[in-house]
């Protein structure tokens, strides 16, 4: 979970709704364009499609050098010669507007006591 939100969260009673404002260095971060790799389309299956989420370890052998092997890549575009390769997070570059309604209040407990948050990882975190 986003730290502005957990702080917005603080003191709340069940029924309260909140808004919040997440800007993009506080979510998923700004929008890098040297994150956005072009590519031989010859390397690639010819099945694959726009949209298609690949990982940076399992891209063919002959993609540019300095992808990260760590990192995810969304297919944006695909021509005859090359395709496009974007691993920025899709909501990279975007502020957020939330309206959250607080169902439950409970309180943390010591795992996320000890994790200083009650979030989780996944790919949506930048």
């Amino acid at each position: 979970m986003f730290q502005v939100i957990e702080e917005a969260l603080q003191g709340c009673e069940v029924d309260r709704t909140i808004e919040v404002q997440i800007e993009p260095d506080q979510g998923f971060g700004e929008y890098n364009a040297q994150r956005v790799f072009l590519e031989p389309r010859a390397i690639f299956p010819a099945e694959l499609e726009e949209g298609a989420l690949l990982e940076g370890s399992a891209l063919p052998a002959g993609c540019t050098a300095d992808i990260t092997q760590g990192a995810f890549y969304t297919v944006t575009d695909i021509y005859p010669e090359h395709l496009v390769l974007d691993g920025n997070h899709p909501l990279a570059g975007i502020a957020l507007r939330l309206r959250l309604n607080v169902g439950h209040v409970r309180e943390a407990s010591t795992a996320e006591i000890d994790r200083g948050t009650v979030g989780g990882y996944s790919f949506f975190c930048a």
